[in-house]
């Protein structure tokens, strides 16, 4: 037996204990902050939901989560969430390998969303309602679950935690970017896509921000960063980018135009042309129809 040699195997990532499992209809759900001293991965199972951690407020769509470290305050004060399926699973793990991982939106491939989606089926199939607490909040049944099948569940969220961190390690050292920069960017292209398809409208900055589900603070931080102006004044340079192309292409009159761009007089129209390109419509109009 001494020509054997054992090969201790470490764990990068490895669960303690389930402490909660949800699957929720958010519609009209009020929802506070909290914090404690374990992870709580939130997972948008069908349509979108806004999150709250550490003093930002992200909006996820359909396939994406969120893993809120330990002592990480998230939630959202005070506010009804428009209707959206989550998924929620809270544990207690060593896992020095996933905080890579914590506070950052991920957005989750085909396969990896119906392994999720599975592990809070086999949560709620072991799991029963705590009476006299939350509804929703599931404990074990000690008495009747087969450790077999809570084995199955650990394992099976260490291997979705392992790929999930194996993942993000790839995609960092391929210089994909962060997490964090692919979802600004990704939120830059919404809202750049909502204000051309609303050419024609007086979009506020309430607009916008229902339109993406982020504050405004977050918003204006949005659009500095990568127009280097206002939410308003960018909404102004896509109008003024408009104008330009239908003067150039079409033969409307630049009352025509301004009322197909949504200006409330020729008057206003012709200012803010002129202060976005430094000639008015009817000088511009004269320089490319001649061509």
């Amino acid at each position: 037996m001494s020509n054997y040699h054992r090969h201790k195997l470490d764990s990068a990532i490895s669960v303690q204990s389930i402490i909660t499992v949800y699957h929720l209809d958010l519609k009209n759900t009020q929802v506070t902050y909290e914090s404690h001293d374990f992870p709580e991965i939130y997972y948008v199972e069908q349509g979108s939901s806004k999150v709250y951690v550490n003093g930002e407020e992200f909006s996820l769509d359909e396939g994406s989560m969120i893993i809120y470290g330990p002592d990480t305050l998230h939630g959202k004060e005070q506010a009804y969430i428009p209707g959206g399926i989550v998924g929620i699973i809270s544990f207690e793990a060593d896992a020095p390998a996933m905080s890579a991982l914590y506070n950052r939106p991920i957005r989750l491939n085909i396969r990896q969303r119906e392994r999720f989606e599975a592990l809070v089926a086999k949560g709620q199939s072991l799991l029963q309602t705590d009476e006299g607490g939350c509804p929703t909040k599931k404990v074990f049944i000690m008495n009747s679950v087969d450790p077999r099948e809570t084995q199955q569940l650990k394992n099976l969220l260490e291997l979705f935690l392992i790929e999930l961190s194996y993942g993000e390690e790839k995609r960092s050292s391929q210089n994909y970017g962060t997490n964090h920069s692919r979802f600004y960017q990704q939120q830059m292209e919404h809202l750049t896509a909502f204000l051309l398809d609303n050419l024609d409208k007086n979009l506020t900055i309430k607009d916008m921000t229902a339109a993406l589900w982020i504050s405004e603070s977050s918003l204006r931080r949005l659009v500095q960063k990568y127009k280097s102006c206002g939410p308003i004044a960018y909404f102004q340079e896509l109008r003024m980018r408009e104008a330009k192309n239908l003067i150039q292409t079409t033969d409307l009159s630049m009352t025509e135009v301004a009322e197909q761009l949504g200006f409330s007089s020729l008057h206003y129209f012709s200012r803010t042309f002129r202060n976005k390109t430094g000639e008015t419509p009817t000088d511009y109009a004269k320089m490319v129809r001649k061509q």
